[in-house]
């Protein structure tokens, strides 16, 4: 098959150098250049050439690509052969090895496979862009959750249309209730592609910064803990510690700020806050977007936070706003980008909000530098948000009360002014509701609701140390019920 290749054919080294492994590239520099690339169809090809025939051209061709973009640990696995055998044999016998291997993936078809090489190229890309080397052992799932969150986050940023191009060239559907959820599901179908057919050593059982597979419907995911009283009193003292970098004190700062005020994420990361403390109990205000906001109807959600915190001090905030300080005040967003995916290994700022995968890895890296190795684990960017929530509920606060604190479904914070709420999903509550939304406000209960929960934690905080478990901890609450 390889001797009837036209002489004049191009190499398969069709691409930048840096798109082959080092390793890869020296060990086969010689072979790569002997290697021919099938046309996509024969110049003495008559004009009777059938269909079929073209496919498997363009296929073989794309597997061609594929077998020299991928690791000779991959090739091995193709030809079900061990790796040394592979890399210890003569150069012409490899030559015909590769090719053997491109022969066995072009029995699929060439659009799956150049989505496969693509996919795999871009990881690589993520992965050395982050200063991850690119190994050819098991890739972790912390990365591959990482790249799924990055890839879907820069097709989300994308405009609508851009979107619908880009999609409609691939023949890939946008899903307009997911933006960035069609590029999620044909990198995890491509990738579980190359982890089968090529042997890619590829983790997507994702922890929970990943993002849901390629054949979800629609995503179904344990709520994750709430963040410990230990870990949100580790974050404001990491914020304020002169000792640690202004990149991993901002970060702390915002992810603090998150814990107090119960908001998302993508709300930290498009709000207002207002500039000076609320005469009101000594809260600050602020508005955010509420979730899933369509163009249609833009409207807005107030929030409050205590200023001083769990500590009952403000210097956390000087943190925060060191890292904003040359942003122009129109920017929304609360936690600013860094060089780099690891806040501890960061050197300067990037002038735009960080992403999720960002932040998730901050909060990680924050919790497991502050309280040990492990203490991370299995927390993610809801945990902050769950915090105060978690405190209400070991306080025995009612549900008319606890619903108020984070803007949850049917709770009156959620109205952009101090209104009494719609009753249609709560009419089992629509007698209490002039009583407890009266002439004193919305705000004004809102506010003194989320005040009461931070005092019960500012007065038990003396009595938390490293040696009282988590469960021993909350447990503390019950000391300071709910009135």
């Amino acid at each position: 098959m390889a001797s009837s290749a036209p002489s004049s054919s191009s190499s398969l080294l069709h691409r930048p150098s840096s798109d082959v492994h080092p390793t890869w590239r020296a060990h086969f520099s010689s072979v790569t250049a002997a290697c021919p690339v099938p046309p996509t169809s024969s110049p003495h090809a008559s004009t009777s050439t059938s269909s079929r025939e073209l496919r498997r051209l363009r296929s073989r061709r794309a597997a061609s690509k594929l077998v020299l973009a991928l690791p000779p640990r991959c090739v091995a696995f193709i030809l079900g052969m061990p790796p040394s055998s592979l890399l210890t044999s003569s150069h012409a016998h490899q030559l015909a090895l590769l090719l053997r291997a491109a022969d066995a993936l072009s029995s699929f078809s060439h659009g799956t496979i150049d989505e496969a090489r693509r996919a795999w190229s871009r990881l690589r890309g993520y992965m050395e862009s982050h200063s991850i080397s690119p190994l050819w052992d098991d890739i972790p799932a912390y990365v591959i959750g990482d790249f799924l969150l990055s890839a879907r986050e820069s097709a989300a940023a994308r405009p609508p249309r851009a979107r619908a191009a880009g999609a409609l060239q691939s023949l890939v559907l946008v899903s307009d209730a997911t933006p960035g959820h069609s590029i999620v599901t044909g990198l995890t179908s491509s990738l579980r592609f190359l982890a089968t057919h090529t042997g890619l050593r590829v983790s997507l059982d994702a922890p929970a910064a990943s993002v849901p597979s390629a054949n979800y419907a629609h995503p179904v995911r344990a709520d994750p803990p709430a963040l410990s009283l230990r870990a949100v009193f580790a974050l404001e003292a990491c914020a304020t510690d002169p000792s640690a970098s202004v990149f991993v004190r901002h970060a702390a700062a915002a992810l603090y700020l998150m814990c107090l005020s119960s908001l998302r994420f993508e709300q930290l990361q498009d709000c207002e806050i207002a500039p000076d403390v609320s005469s009101t109990l000594g809260m600050i205000g602020g508005v955010t977007r509420p979730k899933r906001t369509d163009g249609s109807g833009l409207h807005e959600e107030h929030f409050w936070f205590y200023s001083l915190g769990v500590t009952d001090s403000p210097s956390w905030r000087d943190a925060l706003l060191a890292g904003l300080a040359d942003i122009p005040p129109t920017a929304r967003f609360q936690m600013r980008a860094w060089d780099g995916l690891d806040v501890y290994s960061a050197t300067s700022w990037r002038n735009g909000p960080a992403s999720s995968s960002q932040a998730l890895r901050a909060l990680r890296s924050i919790l497991d530098h502050r309280l040990g190795p492990g203490s991370g684990a299995g927390v993610d960017l809801r945990s902050p948000r769950h915090f105060l929530p978690e405190v209400a509920a070991h306080r025995g606060e009612s549900s008319d009360r606890a619903v108020e604190i984070g803007r949850w479904s049917a709770s009156s914070a959620r109205s952009a002014v101090a209104s009494t709420p719609s009753t249609s999903a709560t009419s089992d509550r629509v007698g209490r509701f002039p009583r407890l939304y009266g002439a004193t406000g919305t705000a004004l209960r809102v506010c003194q609701i989320i005040r009461s929960q931070v005092d019960a934690v500012c007065a038990i905080r003396s009595q938390i140390t490293s040696a009282l478990s988590d469960a021993a901890a909350w447990a503390l609450l019950s000391s300071s019920p709910a009135s």
